[in-house]
């Protein structure tokens, strides 16, 4: 087919010419004009694997279609592409650092199978449509293990379910202000800071975690209801600044430092 179709966006799937690729597949340079185009299944050949480092970077492409055959997206790959809107890539579960740094008016983001995000692989995405007029994004995270560092800090998402991440790392979700809740069925581990400033954050609910770290809801100032069954320890700053927070259940709690609560101004009950 020569057009890709996704609701009501329709698009060209561009000729190989545009597009060099190496030997194990992966887009190495696009010398195209187009901004909103479907990349080819092959290329020379040689069946599409992934989007290799920098290829889009800083570019005016608005909607890039992705083979399903693609399963990588590489580091900053699509950096600062200030007029990226709409990307699909069905196959992907590798987002490399910094994949889409920036993409600030980013909103619809079709990838369903992602394993692992790199740092900062979503940082500011949507950020300036949420400022504007409110509108958030979300992803389908039900596959992903791996959070790194600063994944989708200061970026306009809503809401995150996730059912196989084991680790989330350092403020990996910091200063989110859409994010509304939180959901992670068997964590082992969350470094500091990881949803501090989260504005809009009210519900957070935790399996498995059984230490809160360094500032990881610091100033989450519309927090209410949080389960935390596991945790033994809450370490300094945890709940720094929660004003909303009035009451807290941590029943399996051994140590909680004298700064975990600091701030919490409506704070009454803390059952341990």
């Amino acid at each position: 087919s020569s057009v890709t179709s996704f609701a009501s966006i329709v698009v060209p799937v561009l000729p190989e010419e545009y597009f060099e690729i190496d030997s194990a597949g992966i887009i190495t340079a696009f010398t195209g004009t187009k901004t909103s185009f479907t990349v080819p299944d092959t290329v020379n050949g040689i069946t599409v694997t992934g989007i290799g480092e920098s290829v889009f970077a800083g570019t005016d492409v608005s909607d890039v279609f992705l083979p399903e055959t693609v399963t990588s997206i590489g580091v900053s790959a699509f950096e600062e592409c200030l007029l990226l809107k709409t990307v699909s890539a069905k196959g992907v579960t590798t987002i490399g650092d910094r994949a889409f740094y920036n993409c600030s008016w980013l909103k619809n983001i079709y990838i369903d199978g992602i394993v692992t995000i790199g740092k900062y692989a979503f940082y500011n995405v949507c950020r300036q449509h949420y400022e504007l007029t409110g509108l958030t994004f979300s992803l389908n995270l039900d596959n992903t293990t791996t959070i790194s560092e600063g994944a989708f800090r200061y970026s306009a998402i809503s809401n995150i379910d996730l059912v196989a991440v084991r680790t989330i790392a350092k403020q990996a979700f910091l200063e989110c202000p859409a994010l509304v809740s939180v959901h992670v069925e068997k964590l082992s581990g969350i470094s500091n800071e990881a949803f501090k400033n989260c504005v809009s954050l009210h519900c957070v609910k935790i399996s498995g975690l059984s230490s809160v770290a360094v500032g990881t809801f610091s100033g989450c100032t519309s927090l209410t209801d949080v389960e935390l069954p596991n945790v033994s320890y809450v370490l300094a700053k945890a709940f720094e600044n929660c004003t909303s927070l009035e009451e807290i259940m941590l029943e399996s709690a051994r140590t909680v430092y004298s700064t975990a609560f600091t701030g919490c101004t409506a704070l009454r009950i803390i059952n341990v």
